[in-house]
């Protein structure tokens, strides 16, 4: 399948997932920014609308959402649920359809199980085990340590696998593959039709510095 026909394939399933995102009760819905305690090691189980999404482990023992809208109403309207019994929490969401970005800060050893409706996740800085299923989009998952995996798996509808951590690259209709390790965390991805990508956090290419400019001639010497 060329890549002009996975792009018209996942556009209609991105269509079709809007009327499958997360219905959530005005009850429980957050006016703002959330942060809550959350203990290192416990699981967060996550049930996201269509939206962009960075993920990231951090030193701290707290659990933060935030969020933003193109239009500040629609950030305003957008519904958040963060729920902390003892070591499981649990994240739903529930945004404006369009340019929702949401930014969720964990403890950096937390296993994650994530079900999104359709958009961009980027995930970065967690250890532990990985359940992602979503429609339509792009998944990236930085990967610290290969060698920490026991279990890697990723499968597609269409589109493209990019598993530069573990040595392989899938591309099609039905692209799957597994990778079996001495590790003890698992690592599964689902994705109806568009990209995933495993790679190394330590591959991630650095900033690099501006080029210096050139030093300016020097100027003649009269009478030379």
């Amino acid at each position: 399948m060329s890549r002009s026909a996975l792009i018209v394939f996942a556009a209609a399933v991105l269509g079709m997932s809007a009327a499958c995102s997360p219905t959530i009760s005005s009850d429980y819905a957050a006016s703002g920014p959330v942060d809550r305690q959350f203990g290192s090691g416990g699981t967060v189980h996550m049930d996201l609308s269509a939206g962009q999404y960075v993920i990231t482990g951090t030193d701290s023992d707290r659990l933060r959402v935030r969020w933003t809208a193109r239009n500040p109403e629609d950030a305003k309207e957008a519904k958040v649920v963060v729920d902390v019994k003892g070591s499981t929490a649990r994240i739903a969401t529930d945004g404006p359809s369009n340019n929702f970005h949401v930014e969720i800060d964990l403890p950096s050893r937390t296993p994650i199980i994530l079900r999104l409706s359709a958009g961009e996740i980027r995930v970065s800085g967690i250890e532990g085990n990985k359940d992602i299923s979503a429609w339509a989009g792009e998944v990236r998952v930085g990967v610290e340590d290969p060698a920490q995996y026991g279990k890697v798996s990723a499968s597609l509808t269409a589109g493209e696998i990019r598993a530069d951590a573990f040595g392989e690259k899938r591309e099609g209709v039905f692209p799957s593959f597994t990778w079996t390790g001495k590790g003890s965390y698992e690592l599964s991805t689902r994705l109806t039709a568009g990209q995933i990508t495993f790679r190394e956090e330590s591959a991630e290419p650095a900033e690099s510095e501006p080029p210096t400019p050139p030093e300016p001639p020097a100027p003649p010497v009269p009478g030379a």
